[in-house]
C-alpha cells in the first residue's frame, strides 16, 4: 500500500524544503521516541521532527487506517458516510484514508491540538477538491468537549496522550457524537493493546455494537504475554528509504484497532487470524479467535478441500 499520488505529489512539491540529512536524523529521534512510548505532547517539537513524522510515519499510519477503514466496510456493506471528524489530526492522515475507503464523503472535521500540523495538513490538501474544504480547529481532546457530530468518526494513535482516569467521560461524550461508527485505532504494542482493552469495555459498557476485530463481545480471551495485533504492508518509495535508512523496498506497521457502530452488524465472522499463517506441505496451520470466545489453533489438510482452499489464500487479520 501506497500514500495516494495526490499526497505525494503535495508532500514533495510543498514540503521538501529541508535537508534530507536533518530530516533523516529527526527520523531517527522520532523512531526511539516512538518505541519508548513517548506522549504526543512530548512526540513532535520541532518543524523538522514534524517533517521527519510526515515522511517516515504518515504511510504507515495511513496504511493501517485503510485497513481498519477496509474492515469497516466489509462488516457494514450498506455503510455510505457522508460526514467525516478525525480526532487527534495530525497533518491530516485520517481524512486522506477516509477518502481513499469511502469516496462519498462531502464533509471533514478535524481537531488536533499542534497549530503547526493543522497548517500543514492544510496546505497538503489545498488541492484537493473536497479535502480541502475541511474544518480544522485547535482542540485539546482532554479538555474541549465541544466535538462535532459526523457519520463516521477516528480517534487513531491519539488517546495515549490522555491520562486514562480522563477516558470513561471523553468516550461517552464522542460517542453521543457518533452518527454511525468509531474506529480506534492505537500501536500494535502491548501497550497500544492495553488502552484497546480499556476502550472497549467503556464502549461496550454504553451498549455500543462491537463490529470488528473481535468476532464477540465477551472478554478478550488472550493472556500475556500475548496481545492482539494486526499490520499492514506499506511500500517504501525511495525519498521513503532515504529517509529511514532502510534498505528493504515495504516495511509493515503493527497496529491494534476497534471498530463500533450504533448499529448491529451487517456480515458476521467465526473468527478472526491472529498471526502469519503456515502455509506447510499438504496443510495450513492457522491460529484464530473465534466466536465462542477461544483461540483455536487449526491445522487444516488438503482434504478438508474447500476449506484448505481458503485457508492458502487468507493473511493475518482476516476473518476465517
Amino acid at each position: 500500500m501506497q500514500l495516494p499520488q495526490q499526497l505525494q505529489e503535495s508532500i514533495e512539491n510543498r514540503l521538501l524544503n529541508q535537508s534530507i540529512h536533518q530530516i533523516s536524523e529527526a527520523s531517527s529521534c522520532l523512531s526511539e521516541k516512538y518505541r519508548q512510548g513517548v506522549k504526543n505532547d512530548g512526540y513532535v517539537q520541532t518543524n523538522q521532527e514534524r517533517m521527519a513524522y510526515i515522511l517516515s510515519r504518515m504511510p504507515a499510519t495511513y496504511a493501517s487506517i485503510v485497513t481498519v477503514f477496509k474492515e469497516l466496510r466489509d462488516r457494514m456493506p450498506s455503510f455510505n458516510p457522508k460526514s467525516f471528524f478525525d480526532l487527534g489530526s495530525g497533518p491530516g492522515t485520517g481524512l486522506w484514508a477516509a477518502d481513499t475507503v469511502f469516496p462519498n464523503l462531502i464533509q471533514y472535521s478535524a481537531w488536533e491540538i499542534d497549530d503547526e500540523f493543522n497548517k500543514l495538513s492544510a496546505l497538503l490538501t489545498e488541492e484537493h477538491l473536497v479535502l480541502k474544504n475541511t474544518i480544522r480547529k485547535r482542540k485539546n481532546l482532554e479538555l474541549d468537549r465541544d466535538f462535532f457530530s459526523a457519520d463516521l468518526v477516528l480517534l487513531s494513535y491519539a488517546i495515549g496522550e490522555i491520562p486514562s482516569q480522563y477516558w470513561e467521560s471523553i468516550f461517552s461524550d464522542i460517542w453521543k457524537n457518533v452518527n454511525h461508527s468509531l474506529v480506534i485505532v492505537e500501536p500494535g504494542t502491548p501497550i497500544g493493546y492495553e488502552r484497546i482493552l480499556k476502550i472497549r469495555d467503556i464502549l461496550l459498557r454504553q451498549d455500543a455494537h462491537l463490529i470488528a476485530p473481535c468476532p464477540h463481545s465477551s472478554k478478550c480471551p488472550l493472556q500475556k504475554p500475548d496481545w492482539c495485533h494486526f499490520y499492514a504492508r506499506v511500500e517504501r518509495s525511495a525519498l521513503h528509504r532515504k529517509i529511514k535508512n532502510a534498505s528493504l523496498n515495504y516495511e509493515d506497521e503493527k497496529f491494534s484497532y476497534l471498530v463500533f457502530s450504533k448499529h448491529p452488524i451487517e456480515k458476521n465472522i467465526n473468527a478472526r487470524i491472529l498471526r502469519y499463517p503456515q502455509v506447510l506441505k499438504g496443510h495450513t496451520k492457522l491460529i484464530t479467535c473465534d466466536k465462542s470466545q477461544i483461540i483455536q489453533n487449526l491445522t487444516i489438510t488438503k482434504k478438508e478441500k474447500e476449506k484448505y482452499k481458503l485457508a492458502k489464500k487468507k493473511d493475518w487479520g482476516d476473518s476465517f
